[in-house]
């Protein structure tokens, strides 16, 4: 089985409580319950947070200062221990996204769904 990947680099992007829920929700769709996993890593100057899910960590007491927010999903299956795997990484200055996967079509596909979400609010991006 062959592997296909797409990393994509966006700049300028401010995302809002609003938009990390949202995101949680379209990628939830994309990786149903059974044979996947999802983890989200809150970073701050003092602590690191690993929420079950953004929706409650953002309407419980949100901290004032977020160094950086990581979103990984992944699914397998017992014949491939990883079918797909998406890492969203939101710093500061960037977000980075990292798209595996045995399909290729999957691959680009969630590429460009993810690309429509960033580029509402991007000033620019590079591949």
């Amino acid at each position: 089985m062959g592997k296909y990947k797409s990393d994509k680099t966006y700049y300028s992007i401010q995302l809002s409580k609003e938009d990390f829920l949202e995101l949680e929700k379209i990628l939830t769709d994309k990786f149903p319950p059974g044979n996947s996993r999802k983890s989200f890593t809150v970073r701050t100057p003092n602590r690191d947070f690993s929420p079950m899910s953004m929706y409650g960590f953002l309407n419980e007491q949100v901290p004032q200062k977020i160094d950086s927010v990581s979103l990984d999903f992944s699914e397998s299956t017992r014949d491939y221990p990883l079918v797909k795997y998406l890492r969203i990484y939101v710093s500061k200055v960037h977000i980075n996204v990292s798209i595996e996967g045995t399909d290729e079509v999957w691959v680009q596909g969630m590429g460009q769904l993810l690309n429509t979400f960033f580029q509402r609010g991007s000033l620019s991006s590079s591949s």
